[in-house]
């Protein structure tokens, strides 16, 4: 395939690291979309399997894709290389074990164009280990000037049903590159900061005028048991969802978007029950080290100023139960509720309660 002379409509960024097997389905969907002024832009993370000669080999053959042989950094600063060497008017980023319907970009870049938009998103598909898929965030709507605030607060917290959920994850959308340039928008290190997506997007969306959501569905998630994103809980991880909520509260700030101080709160609280405790808790370390961890959790410097944006607010009873342990430091509540949900009842530990 050819590539224009002018810079393609699209960039596709696609970050590779320990994927051997699901790599050529992901390619195969993006060499074949239906919008064929594209570029693709194959991150090789430092892999340690065959991926990296896999990239050159499609690089062979198709002069629309570029390959990046890089030390392994993660997911964050992946993406930072394919951004910073593409030239597309728009950017979009695939997972490599993820794939994408042949229609996605053209009716993405077809959108952005006709309505002006500097972001657009459309649904996706939830995909579990047995193939099971379930669609979410089917939305057909517009978000202007300072409506965008709203769509980004509850982007980092909406207690609609999960199908309704604004998504913020990276991979079902394009993006107008060039406000991203001229602001020098990057991705921070997931293994320094629990939640880059979420980062990435406080700092691009008020920059922008107009984003779209399409109610469609084209990007399909898998859910793959390998994935970096689903390994064993990481003390680190700890540390990580603190410095995101100092991150997003420093953000706010700087972009003057103080009525989303109660969003960033539910958002942290949430993180801290839905991932961290559940991460700890339901871990194979010891009964004492789960303690002792959780004790680090409950004793965080920050919580009061977490908390003050929530005084006198009805939040959700989930919320609620979240705030109830963490200022009584209830370990043992929180041990014996998560035993319970988790173990007794079989609940998934991937919901988040």
């Amino acid at each position: 395939m050819s590539k224009s002379k002018e810079n393609p409509k699209v960039s596709i960024i696609v970050p590779i690291y320990n994927v051997e097997k699901y790599l050529d389905r992901c390619m195969s969907t993006l060499v074949n979309q239906t919008l064929i002024d594209i570029e693709i832009i194959m991150v090789d993370d430092g892999s340690p399997d065959n991926c990296p000669q896999m990239c050159d080999e499609w690089a062979k053959k198709d002069s629309r894709i570029k390959v990046i042989h890089k030390k392994n950094e993660g997911l964050g600063f992946a993406r930072n290389a394919g951004l910073d060497v593409a030239i597309g008017e728009y950017v979009a980023f695939v997972d490599s074990d993820d794939f994408t319907e042949k229609d996605a970009y053209k009716c993405l870049y077809e959108t952005a164009k006709k309505r002006d938009a500097d972001v657009v998103y459309a649904g996706y598909h939830w995909q579990n280990t047995e193939g099971k898929e379930s669609v979410f965030f089917v939305l057909d709507k517009e978000w202007n000037g300072r409506e965008i605030v709203r769509f980004l607060g509850d982007m980092m917290f909406d207690d609609n049903p999960p199908e309704k959920n604004i998504c913020m994850s990276m991979w079902n959308a394009i993006y107008r590159r060039d406000i991203l340039e001229k602001n020098n928008v990057r991705f921070q290190s997931e293994r320094e900061i629990l939640s880059e997506d979420i980062v990435f997007h406080t700092q691009f969306l008020p920059l922008c005028k107009k984003i779209v959501c399409v109610p469609k569905a084209f990007y399909h998630y898998c859910y793959n048991g390998e994935s970096l994103t689903h390994t064993d809980f990481k003390v680190a991880k700890i540390e990580a969802s603190q410095k995101l909520y100092e991150t997003l509260s420093d953000l706010i700030e700087k972009y003057k978007l103080l009525e989303l101080r109660s969003s960033v709160s539910l958002l942290f609280e949430n993180y801290v029950r839905g991932i961290t405790l559940k991460g700890i808790l339901l871990s194979s370390m010891s009964f004492k080290d789960k303690y002792k961890y959780c004790n680090k959790v409950y004793n965080y410097c920050g919580w009061n100023k977490v908390f003050a944006p929530l005084k006198n607010k009805k939040i959700p009873k989930k919320e609620a139960f979240g705030v109830f342990l963490i200022k009584h430091k209830a370990f043992l509540l929180n041990y014996l509720f998560f035993i319970f949900w988790y173990k007794i009842l079989g609940k998934s530990k991937f919901d988040n309660i």
